[in-house]
């Protein structure tokens, strides 16, 4: 990573918006391959980094890895990647949540923290799995961590964040910034709403988000 600013912008525009802008505590003027070692399974694993250097790698969608010297962050680690028809015009509201365990334990193999810029499925998915698996603490709006306990995070691991909070957890800073969620053709929210309450578990992407 060559030139990251000090606030650089990560987040999608959501609804409730929450974009994250994530930079290490140093920045340096460049960075050479960061250091990591391969798990029995065959993923990367990574280790301690020289002070001020951070890794990003995209895990697709609005998924990302940041490595910094001392942890490991994820924001929108959705990498399960079930079909729902969208990419071919047949969209299916109903479509079941499923979890890819083996594509979590490769992409995600650990995570001190998971940042959910908003709850539809595309985002939050795999969130719940990779939290149990890693023990990682959960942050978002109000209504992601309703969805995150109704589909098993202890609530003890759940952060609310509204927006204009900054959060340092020592080698890597996060500014929390309120937006909007783009809306389609016809100017609605694919889902709209917000939860007051943990609802029932979700089972299909149509369900409370």
């Amino acid at each position: 990573m060559s030139g990251l600013s000090r606030r650089t912008l990560l987040g999608a525009a959501t609804v409730p918006a929450l974009p994250l802008a994530v930079a290490p505590i140093a920045p340096a003027a460049a960075t050479p391959s960061p250091s990591s070692s391969m798990s029995p399974s065959g993923s990367r694993v990574p280790t301690a980094r020289p002070s001020g250097l951070a890794a990003l790698t995209w895990l697709g969608n609005a998924g990302w890895r940041i490595e910094g010297t001392r942890s490991v962050t994820l924001v929108d680690p959705y990498v399960t990647r079930f079909d729902t028809g969208l990419s071919r015009g047949a969209f299916v509201a109903t479509t079941p949540l499923t979890v890819d365990e083996q594509a979590v334990a490769r992409h995600c193999p650990r995570a001190d923290r998971i940042l959910v810029t908003h709850s539809h499925w595309d985002h939050v998915a795999d969130v719940p799995a990779i939290a149990a698996r890693t023990g990682a603490t959960v942050f978002g709006t109000r209504t992601t961590g309703f969805v995150a306990r109704a589909m098993g995070v202890s609530a003890t691991r759940v952060v609310d964040v509204r927006g204009g909070e900054v959060l340092d957890f020592g080698d890597v800073v996060v500014e929390v910034v309120r937006s909007l969620h783009s809306r389609n053709a016809k100017h609605a929210i694919l889902f709209p709403g917000t939860l007051t309450d943990v609802p029932a578990a979700p089972v299909s992407i149509a369900d409370p988000a």
